[in-house]
């Protein structure tokens, strides 16, 4: 098992982490909300748009991301999409 050391800020009574995304489109610092009921992590349109991820380079996915809201249509990044090796 492997050791993570992480700082959290709580915006309101929402838990967030920093992490630095490196990716073929983006690299740098971002916050994320810790949801520990999600199934995976996901970005809104507006976060893709903020982090110069091109929508072409995202792929459909077989099921939808469903809330309290309803459902919507999800994409995902695809594996290849990630820079190996230290930052």
């Amino acid at each position: 098992m492997r050791r993570v050391d992480f700082a959290v800020a709580l915006i309101g009574e929402a838990p967030y982490v920093a992490v630095h995304l490196r990716s073929v489109h983006f690299g740098g610092l971002a916050w994320m909300l810790v949801d520990t009921g999600a199934s995976r992590t996901t970005l809104l349109d507006r976060d893709v748009a903020f982090l110069s991820i091109p929508p072409a380079a995202l792929e459909p996915t077989m099921l939808p991301i469903v809330g309290v809201g309803g459902s919507v249509r999800s994409l995902r990044a695809p594996r290849n999409c990630t820079r190996n090796g230290p930052p």
